[in-house]
């Protein structure tokens, strides 16, 4: 049985449905178990109501009935995340069927930004970054297909990480746009992430080499690290918050990593990349969600959120022809992205273009600044970890930093932010 009351209080319509006994598919009590193999013992989790949890019927943030019964069995994810030791605790409120970056748009309400009510949360994961921002759970579930962990991260204050494409399961998840689909994980420091995500990943690589970036370019432990800054430079510096102290800032703390250099002269070539990735990704994406979503207009276009019904029938006139000539873009744009960043290991960049904004302030343009610097590595498929720094925003939001690696690089990328954060923690 499943009770509709939160873990806490929730003033900040973070949840949908709370599990009191933990979830089901859990460990016998009982069983001989080695403490080592149970990285996450007690420790309790929140997941996006895409995903399913046993004994619960998932809304998607929707009054559409695209499954109406609870599920028999918790997604693999939850499962595996289970015999680590986790407790389920709750699933969380999220944008309609995962199809919007601000969080707008959800059956259930709006959830409420703890830094600010009238600040935008971000989605489309908000529920699960705001049970980590306030304290309720220290490790929750979101899914990112455009960023959609690392910006409500970034809205929230808290860390957000997107693995390398492929790298989790995705069964038993809604999905958004299958060729950038992937779970990722929200926590306030990143050590519980990284054991999150060693338990959780299959040794097996990613889903298929046609959608997956090759696993090129990741550094050997003895090799010598170096960082691009260049997305911190230029015209790309011209938005955000802090600019010159978050730069400063970001090289002080990656040179003081033992035996890192940075460098930041490839602002005109990475900015390149990023204006590339987004063609590609409007075409695909909206060509996928279409397709996933055309069985159920027929009779329920009606119950869908407006703004989320406009995008969906967006990609109906998308052709096979010109879906299947944008993955061929889409594998072109991946190996040469590793080519021309083939000097770096990692690179830093601004979370979101700009401030986190009021709900009133929102405008037409909101959208595409959020996404600037997370959806692109969607594209790619490239792991990513959104970081809060010291800097505070005018909106009182802490200004973020973005750090990306190569495919295959999870465990690296999160340790690197996890000593940049110490690091600008010291400074």
């Amino acid at each position: 049985m499943t009770d509709t009351t939160p873990p806490k209080v929730d003033g900040f319509n973070a949840y949908v449905t709370r599990l009191p006994d933990g979830g089901r598919d859990r460990p016998q009590e009982g069983a001989d178990r080695d403490a080592r193999a149970l990285p996450l013992a007690d420790t309790p989790i929140a997941v996006k109501d895409v995903i399913d949890v046993a004994g619960v019927s998932a809304t998607f943030g929707s009054r559409v009935p695209a499954r109406p019964a609870p599920a028999e069995r918790s997604a693999p994810l939850v499962r595996t995340l289970q015999r680590a030791g986790a407790s389920v605790v709750a699933t969380t409120n999220c944008q309609e069927f995962s199809y919007g970056i601000l969080g707008d748009e959800s059956a259930h309400g709006r959830s409420i930004n703890p830094l600010g009510p009238g600040l935008v949360t971000g989605g489309s994961s908000m529920g699960s970054a705001i049970a980590v921002a306030t304290g309720d759970v220290p490790l929750s579930i979101g899914t990112d297909t455009a960023g959609s962990v690392r910006v409500p991260a970034a809205c929230t204050g808290i860390i957000g990480f997107k693995p390398t494409f492929g790298a989790l399961p995705v069964d038993g998840i809604f999905p958004l746009s299958p060729s950038f689909d992937t779970p990722g994980f929200f926590a306030r420091d990143t050590e519980v992430i990284e054991r999150a995500f060693v338990a959780t990943a299959p040794e097996t690589g990613p889903q298929s080499a046609s959608q997956a970036a090759p696993h090129a370019g990741v550094p050997g432990a003895d090799e010598p690290l170096t960082i691009d800054l260049s997305l911190l430079h230029g015209a790309e510096s011209d938005r955000t918050p802090e600019a010159p102290n978050i730069a400063r800032l970001a090289r002080a703390a990656a040179e003081a990593l033992p035996g890192a250099r940075a460098i930041s002269g490839n602002t005109r070539a990475l900015a390149t990349l990023l204006d590339a990735a987004g063609p590609i990704y409007s075409v695909v994406r909206r060509y996928e969600a279409y397709r996933i979503h055309r069985p159920y207009l027929a009779d329920y276009a009606h119950l869908y959120q407006p703004g989320v019904l406009r995008m969906i029938r967006a990609g109906e006139g998308i052709t096979p022809g010109e879906y299947e000539q944008h993955l061929r873009m889409l594998a072109d744009l991946r190996r040469r992205a590793l080519a021309q960043t083939q000097d770096a290991q990692l690179l830093i960049t601004p979370a979101i273009r700009g401030d986190v904004p009021t709900w009133d302030a929102v405008t037409e343009a909101t959208a595409d600044d959020f996404v600037r610097y997370s959806m692109p590595f969607n594209v790619l498929g490239w792991p990513a970890v959104v970081i809060p720094t010291p800097l505070t925003a005018p909106s009182g939001v802490p200004v973020a930093l973005q750090v990306v690696g190569k495919p295959g690089a999870d465990v690296q990328v999160l340790r690197a932010a996890g000593r940049l954060l110490e690091a600008m923690r010291e400074d």
